[in-house]
């Protein structure tokens, strides 16, 4: 059995894999970077399915989108 903090690692590079720098949606802008959001539809791990909030931020003065964090939802855009 995987150890959770393997399972993490596999789960992000699976988010990472999936979502492209077109998806990202603008949020709003803070004094540490831009905010960005996207949901997408996660389906490569044992033919499950999942649609996935993830969070992401582009820090002041950088130009790279930076994944931050993920939650799973229970439809498209809930």
């Amino acid at each position: 059995m995987a150890q959770i903090s393997d399972l993490s690692l596999i789960i992000r590079e699976v988010i990472l894999d999936s979502v492209a720098v077109t998806d990202l949606e603008f949020r709003r802008q803070d004094q540490y970077g831009e905010r960005y959001q996207t949901v997408s539809l996660i389906q490569e791990m044992a033919d499950t399915a999942w649609w996935v909030r993830t969070g992401w931020m582009v820090r002041l003065r950088e130009t790279v989108a930076r994944f931050v964090t993920a939650v799973p939802e229970r439809s498209k855009g809930e």
